[in-house]
């Protein structure tokens, strides 16, 4: 169903209390149901996916979405017995055996869902072989979306679009539990609006259960203590008090996640660059920077997304260094940024346009090749850049490199390989 068509065959009145919830068998097994979490760990589940979640973006060719695996998380000791522990791990296991009748092992996988505007899954099916996941329960969280922002769970009779059955409201703290088979096709809509959260708890058969692998894990493995793990630090835009659908809201509205080619910015690849470099642990104002890189246009993609006259607006959403950053990208002269970059002399940038930006310093300049490598690297995750493209990129790296900070250094050479 495509962003924007009304919603059909479901409404809230769909959803009953979770504990209450009946076996559906059209167009194959299902339940659907309300607060399979207590409601303080739902509102702290969604704020600390939205504001602590360091996402990892998983595209294919049916699918484009950001994944994170709570079993690698720590988690704050209200989420992590809320959503993680065993005693309601088994609870789940039970309420879902009862529901669907079937004996289920004590493994599980637990891995959490965003998508962005410009974000959705085709239709498809999973055909659980021996020690395959074979249930499964998808916990909506967030405000509930206007039908318009797309988004919704379906289910389908069959493999094509037009097999359409039934689709589902994203209600927070709702549940949709579904059956696994050939027959099980299902997808989610592409969202033209508001951020997407989920957390999608997986179930394994007894049977078979001895040759299940990684990203089930035996239900002790969720109670190992996770202090030797990397503790995740306040995102940027959390830092800011602000949530990302608020941000992602004026790329969308500028239409980031319309755009056709891979030419072009899109919504997925913006969020994809902050979360790479909140992975390069660069600081507030580059990672914000990258959320609107290249809205103004540049000089690989003229046609902007947002005009210079919104620069206040952007200012006010990111501040004022990350939207300096944000113009500077966009204005600088390509040949005339390699020069300064060769010579380690940022006199030699100069602008696209009139009048000329503020001078740039050599931190300015860093900063400005750590934003526009990052997105190169983002930009890979949808299509293959060719040998010429990928070889101006490695040019460009090593350019950069006497002026890019250690980690990043390090995590860019594993992309491009050695200068």
């Amino acid at each position: 169903m495509p962003p924007g068509e009304p919603m059909q065959k479901s409404d809230k009145s769909a959803f009953t209390p979770l504990a209450d919830a009946r076996l559906r068998t059209k167009p194959f097994p299902h339940i659907v149901g309300l607060r399979p979490l207590p409601d303080e760990v739902a509102d702290a589940a969604h704020a600390w996916l939205d504001g602590h979640t360091p996402w990892r973006r998983h595209v294919h060719y049916f699918f484009d979405q950001f994944e994170y695996n709570l079993i690698d998380a720590k988690l704050p000791p209200l989420l992590h017995e809320g959503l993680l522990s065993a005693a309601t791990l088994r609870g789940l296991r039970q309420r879902m055996e009862a529901l669907f009748s079937v004996e289920l092992a004590d493994v599980f996988s637990v891995t959490a869902h965003r998508l962005v505007p410009g974000q959705g899954i085709g239709v498809h099916t999973d055909r659980p072989l021996l020690g395959y996941e074979s249930h499964r329960m998808v916990v909506h969280l967030g405000p509930e979306f206007r039908d318009q922002n797309g988004g919704h769970l379906m289910f389908f009779d069959g493999p094509d679009e037009r097999d359409f059955a039934q689709a589902f409201r994203t209600i927070h703290n709702s549940a949709v539990a579904f059956e696994l088979s050939p027959h099980s096709f299902h997808a989610v809509g592409e969202l033209a609006g508001g951020v997407r959260y989920t957390l999608v708890y997986s179930f394994w058969r007894v049977e078979g259960v001895d040759v299940v692998e990684r990203p089930a894990q035996y239900i002790e493995d969720f109670d190992v203590p996770k202090v030797a793990r990397k503790d995740t630090r306040l995102a940027p835009h959390a830092r800011g008090g602000a949530t990302l659908d608020a941000l992602t809201d004026i790329l969308a509205q500028a239409n980031a996640a319309l755009r056709p080619t891979p030419e072009t910015a899109m919504l997925p690849d913006l969020v994809h660059t902050y979360e790479l470099l909140r992975n390069y642990e660069c600081s507030d104002e580059v990672c914000l920077a990258g959320l609107f890189h290249g809205v103004y246009g540049t000089a690989d993609a003229a046609d902007p997304l947002l005009r210079t006259s919104a620069r206040e607006r952007v200012r006010a959403a990111i501040g004022e260094q990350a939207e300096a950053l944000v113009h500077a990208c966009c204005a600088v002269e390509p040949e005339s940024f390699k020069r300064a970059l060769k010579r380690g002399d940022p006199s030699l940038v100069a602008s696209r346009w009139r009048p000329v930006p503020p001078p740039i310093d050599r931190s300015m300049l860093a900063r400005m090749a750590t934003l526009m490598l990052a997105y190169r690297v983002a930009r890979h995750a949808r299509f293959r850049p060719g040998d010429e493209q990928w070889a101006e990129e490695r040019r460009l790296l090593a350019l950069a490199e006497p002026h890019l900070d250690t980690r990043v250094q390090t995590v860019l050479r594993r992309v491009y390989g050695p200068p």
